[in-house]
C-alpha cells in the first residue's frame, strides 16, 4: 500500500492506496467498550465534526456528531485473562472473583484513544464491511455509519492549544499518559516518513484555531 503524505491524497483514487474522509473535530463522549473478532478491546467515541476536507460533496459531515470505533478502552482483569492464549510453560494465574472484576484500561501506545475534549485531525473510513466497500468502490458513506481510522496513525493528530499546531501523540510507557511524539527522531520507515510529511501538510495548509475559542 502507498501511505498518503498529503491530506488531498485521501480524496484521490490512488492505485493500491488509501482513501479516507479527513475531518477535524472535538471528542465529546466515550461509550462502553466492545471487543473485535480477535478480542481487541474497542471504545466507541463521539466526534463533533468541525471541518471536513475530503468527500464533502458526497456527504457533508460538518456540524454532525459521528461515531468512531477505536482500539483500547476500559475492561476487566478477568476479561483480559479469558482472552489470553494458554501457554503450557506459563499457565494463567488463578484469580479471585474480586481480582477478576478489577477494572483496567488498555490502549495502543502508537494509536492512543483521544480523551474527551481533545480536538483531533483524522482520516476515517466506514468500519462495517459493506459500508467500507461502498465507500472504497463508490465514495458512498452516511452520517450514521460507524467510522474507524483509515490508515492507523498516518493522519491522526491532536491539536495543541499552546502552540496552535497539530502534533502526533503516543502513550508514555512510564506514566501511561499522552505525550507528544517527535516524528523527526528514531528509525526512519516508509510509514513514519509519510506520517511526518502528512503532519507538515496539515500544519502548513490546514491551520486552524481551537474550536473552543
Amino acid at each position: 500500500m502507498v501511505y498518503p503524505d498529503k491530506v488531498k491524497s485521501y480524496g484521490e483514487q490512488i492505485s493500491r492506496g488509501y482513501k479516507g474522509i479527513v475531518v477535524s473535530g472535538v471528542v465529546t463522549n466515550w461509550h462502553e467498550h466492545a471487543r473485535s473478532a480477535n478480542n481487541e478491546v474497542l471504545t466507541e467515541y463521539d466526534l463533533l465534526v468541525n471541518k471536513q476536507l475530503t468527500y464533502k460533496s458526497n456527504q457533508n459531515l460538518e456540524g454532525t456528531t459521528i461515531k468512531v470505533l477505536h482500539p483500547g478502552g476500559y475492561t476487566t482483569v478477568g476479561e483480559q485473562m479469558d482472552v489470553m492464549p494458554e501457554k503450557s510453560f506459563a499457565p494463567k494465574p488463578q484469580l479471585t472473583e474480586a481480582e477478576r472484576q478489577k477494572v483496567t484500561f488498555v490502549e495502543s501506545i502508537s494509536e492512543p484513544l483521544p480523551r474527551i475534549g481533545d480536538q483531533i485531525f483524522v482520516a476515517l473510513v466506514p468500519n462495517e464491511r459493506e459500508a467500507n466497500l461502498d465507500f472504497y468502490n463508490k465514495g458512498i458513506f452516511s452520517k450514521t455509519d460507524t467510522f474507524s481510522l483509515a490508515a492507523g496513525a498516518n493522519c491522526y493528530f491532536f491539536f495543541n492549544e499552546k502552540t496552535g499546531k497539530y502534533e502526533s501523540k503516543v502513550i508514555d510507557p512510564q506514566s501511561g499518559q499522552l505525550k507528544a511524539n517527535d516524528l523527526s527522531v528514531g528509525e526512519e520507515t516508509t510509514y513514519k516518513n509519510a506520517q511526518r510529511a502528512m503532519l507538515d501538510d496539515v500544519n502548513q495548509n490546514y491551520q486552524e484555531t481551537s474550536v473552543s475559542e
